[in-house]
């Protein structure tokens, strides 16, 4: 009797099928494992940005809006303007710059409310300005639009703006008043 050491064709190919439908059903799962996580990121980059103007505003309080008239009523902070570690803003979770649209909006009623458009050059983000209490996954799109139309309404609309009522913050000395 001959000893045959080794695999048969149909056992090799079996093989290869059953890997071949091991990759079909993980792939698609390791890919929304990955998306999810991209996107608890986006919103921990949200509320990390939001605490930061929330701690300069700290040290800096002309910054805050308030009702009286004769102050501004809405604040707008730019990304450019806030402090962060280095290279913490420079790269969104998706691995692309952050659109210069980006804003932090401020008002005030009868509280402080922070709202957050945040985007990078692919249009991956939160898209809309969404107020951080409320913000989760679900805000975070990806391929959507670039808070360009948030720069229109801090430029185009005069009643909104008009009158000095708009503080824009672009640049770190003006956010953290130094």
């Amino acid at each position: 009797m001959v000893n045959k050491k080794g695999f048969t064709l149909i056992e090799l190919l079996a093989v290869i099928v059953i890997l071949g439908i091991i990759l079909i059903i993980a792939i698609p799962s390791i890919s929304a494992a990955i998306l999810k996580s991209r996107k608890n990121a986006y919103v921990d980059t949200a509320n990390q940005l939001v605490d930061a103007v929330r701690i300069a505003a700290l040290s800096n309080p002309t910054i805050l809006p308030t009702n009286n008239i004769n102050n501004h009523h809405l604040t707008f902070v730019k990304l450019s303007a806030i402090k962060l570690e280095k290279g913490s803003k420079e790269k969104s979770p998706f691995g692309n710059t952050y659109s210069s649209n980006s804003v932090i909006r401020i008002d005030f009623s009868d509280e402080y409310n922070y709202e957050i458009c945040l985007v990078d050059e692919k249009g991956n983000g939160i898209d809309s300005l969404t107020e951080i209490k409320s913000i989760d996954t679900s805000h975070v799109k990806v391929g959507g639009e670039d808070c360009s139309n948030i720069e229109q309404l801090i430029i185009g609309t005069p009643s909104l703006c008009s009158n000095n009522r708009c503080l824009i913050i672009s640049e770190p000395s003006e956010l953290y008043g130094e």
